[in-house]
Parts: C-alpha cells; sequence; structure tokens
C-alpha cells in the first residue's frame, strides 16, 4: 500500500464497487462508508443532490451501463452558436428545421433551483463589501471525512441526448468560510463522453458541488460517473510542485507591492445566443480572483 504522500494524485470519493465500502440510505440521507482504516479515502462521504436522489450513487458505482439523471427542467432551448447551421435562417424554428444539425442544441436550465454565495473584499479605504455569485441548475453535493486538495475533475456521460453543455464546480472553504467556483466548462464537446477539468487552486476544500447549468439535445441531462482527484498536501500538485512555504525579505520583489493599485470588474456575464432574443444571459456576478492575482504576477515580472 502506497503512503500518502509518495501519492501525487488519487481518486478522492470511493466507488460503490470497492471492497470495504458500504452504502447506506437512511431517511433520505445518502453515504459512503469506507471502513479500510488503510485507504486513503477512509471515513464518512454524504451525498446530496437536488433531485433524482435515489439513483445519485449511480455516479460512483464505476458501471458504464447506469447513470443519474437530472429533472426535466432544462426547457429553455437555443440554438448553439458554434455548431448550429440554422441559426440564422428565418425559415427554421429553434433548433428545429429540416437543416437541422444534431448536437446543436442547447437546453438551459429553468426551474427554480440555483446555488447562491457571498463573497466579503475590503476596498482601498477599507470599506467592505459584498458581491454574490448565482449558480442555476441541478446540482450534487459531496462531504468529504476530511478536507482535501483538488487537482482535477472527471465527468463521464454515455447518453448522446442529454449531455451537459456547461457546469461549474464550487468547494466550500474551512478556512474563510466561503464557497468558491474552482472550475468550470462553458462548451462541452458534444463528440466526447467524457470531461476533465484542472483545478488549480492552493486552498482545501470539504464540501463540493456540481452544478449543471445546461444540457444538449433534452431537457435533461444524464451523467454516469463523477470523480474529483487531489491529496491532503500540496507535494505532487500536478500543475506546479510544490515546495514549502519561502520567506521573503524587504530585498525581495515584495517590498513595494502595498503600494500597487490594482482594479478589477465585479461583474462577469456569459451569454448564450437566442435568435428571437439575440442573447440570453445565463449567469451574473463572480469574484475573479485569478484575474487579480494575473496583475499582481505582472507587476512583479515587471519588477524584475
Amino acid at each position: 500500500m502506497a503512503l500518502e504522500y509518495q501519492v501525487k494524485s488519487f481518486p478522492l470519493i470511493p466507488l460503490v464497487s470497492n471492497a470495504n465500502v458500504v452504502f447506506h440510505n437512511i431517511n433520505g440521507v445518502q453515504t459512503l462508508n469506507d471502513k479500510n482504516i488503510n485507504s486513503l479515502t477512509y471515513g464518512i462521504y454524504r451525498l446530496d443532490t437536488t433531485s433524482n436522489i435515489e439513483h445519485l450513487t449511480r455516479l460512483f458505482d464505476n458501471q458504464k451501463n447506469t447513470y443519474w439523471t437530472t429533472l426535466s427542467e432544462y426547457g429553455q432551448k437555443s440554438d448553439d452558436p458554434l455548431r448550429s447551421v440554422t441559426i440564422n435562417d428565418p425559415e427554421s424554428d429553434i433548433c428545429g428545421g429540416i437543416n437541422y444539425k444534431k448536437g446543436s442544441c442547447i437546453h438551459n436550465y429553468s426551474g427554480e433551483r440555483k446555488t447562491q454565495n457571498n463573497i466579503s473584499y475590503y476596498s482601498q479605504d477599507g470599506e467592505e463589501n459584498i458581491l454574490t455569485s448565482t449558480y442555476p441548475g441541478e446540482t450534487v453535493n459531496i462531504v468529504f471525512p476530511r478536507a482535501y486538495y483538488i487537482y482535477e475533475s472527471y465527468l463521464e456521460f454515455n447518453q448522446q441526448e442529454s449531455k451537459p453543455k456547461a457546469y461549474f464546480i464550487l468547494g466550500y472553504s474551512d478556512k474563510d468560510k466561503v464557497w468558491r467556483m474552482i472550475a468550470r466548462n462553458l462548451n462541452v464537446d458534444t463528440n466526447t463522453n467524457q470531461d476533465r477539468l484542472k483545478i488549480n487552486t492552493i486552498d482545501k476544500y470539504k464540501s463540493i458541488k456540481l452544478i449543471i447549468t445546461a444540457g444538449r439535445e433534452t431537457d435533461n441531462v444524464s451523467l454516469n460517473k463523477f470523480n474529483l482527484y487531489g491529496n491532503t498536501t500540496l507535494i505532487g500538485n500536478p500543475i506546479k510542485d510544490y515546495n514549502g512555504i519561502k520567506q521573503y525579505n524587504k530585498h525581495d520583489n515584495f517590498e513595494n507591492i502595498n503600494q500597487k493599485t490594482v482594479s478589477f470588474s465585479d461583474d462577469i456575464e456569459v451569454f448564450y445566443y437566442n435568435k428571437n432574443e439575440y442573447y440570453q444571459k445565463l449567469f451574473t456576478q463572480y469574484f475573479p480572483t485569478f484575474f487579480i492575482l494575473s496583475i499582481l504576477g505582472l507587476a512583479i515580472i515587471k519588477k524584475k
């Protein structure tokens, strides 16, 4: 058995089919219990979803012929501007017509379920500001037995017509007590049956939300498998090796960092094309921390 620090990345969610993994459903509360004390995933995982909870464990059984599906709440159709050949044809309906190309339809989420989180930050004059992020869609929730660094996500979907089009992954930071958007794909390749996303974060997360905001050809979305990969430490992170904390002194490039002024937009909006309404807004407002870090990085490079 490999020791934890020897493993760069491992699956964070145990499979139902694994030995010593027990599934429980008690009064609607579903859990996976990895009873192997020597396992890297030892402990109890709590599972929840906004729809079809009775089939949720099919995401973690490692079987290609079983799947979890959302409710039929993806009713707002629009032509995919990247794939549709009838989007500019006035004689064709949305996602229709004799020349319609299969796989070029988007079914946006039209239900009432949504996830919101507030992010606070302080302006230069010390005033606290609150940004609100909203993510509409069916959600899968996972609570780990311990906090993990997450390096990668993996989705598998073998139902051609009910593939996801767009989804987000949120992680709850126990350190800062906030939900953060840690990964997203707004244009899942319609020609593939799986999707992997690299997750570049140096925070640990104990709770994860998978939020599906849009599907393809049908008014629901089906998934065969979902897992996350990571470790309990940053050592071995495949994105960038972690070598510990460096001690900086006044001669380093950060000596004047408090004198730098940065600005950012607190709104990012994503639109899907709709030929009847021109653009249809899908979501707004999440805090672009990666943008701030990019500016600081450029300032440091310029300093050098």
